[in-house]
């Protein structure tokens, strides 16, 4: 499978995830839930290192859901998987949007989307 050159922005929900090194390296998924994406990325924590060091992982997140908010973008980020941790990929992103919240304004109103998505 080829990574997607074009985004379908009339799905609810879109999330892309790139494995950057590791067993997995080069390997991606697209799916269309948070708890999908989860299921992938513990595949990825189950061979990551373990006591140190990690295997980077980048994604991008949109569709209509997010529309409001982001307009036409995406929300780009990388999460490092590693083996001590089981990765969740919906409370790294709210994480990082209550970390910026204070200089983000539209952080709260992300926040509140992503706690309604599947």
């Amino acid at each position: 499978m080829r990574r997607p050159t074009e985004l379908d922005r009339t799905v609810p929900l879109r999330i892309h995830i790139h494995v950057g090194e590791g067993r997995y390296w080069g390997q991606w998924t697209q799916v269309d839930t948070f708890a999908a994406a989860n299921v992938f990325l513990n595949k990825v924590h189950r061979s990551a290192p373990r006591g140190g060091g990690y295997d980077k992982t980048d994604f991008t997140i949109w569709g209509t859901a997010l529309a409001e908010v982001l307009g036409d973008d995406v929300y780009e980020g990388r999460i490092d998987v590693d083996g001590d941790h089981s990765p969740d990929l919906k409370r790294h992103v709210a994480g990082f949007l209550r970390y910026v919240a204070d200089r983000m304004p539209e952080a709260i109103r992300l926040l509140e989307i992503l706690a309604s998505l599947p």
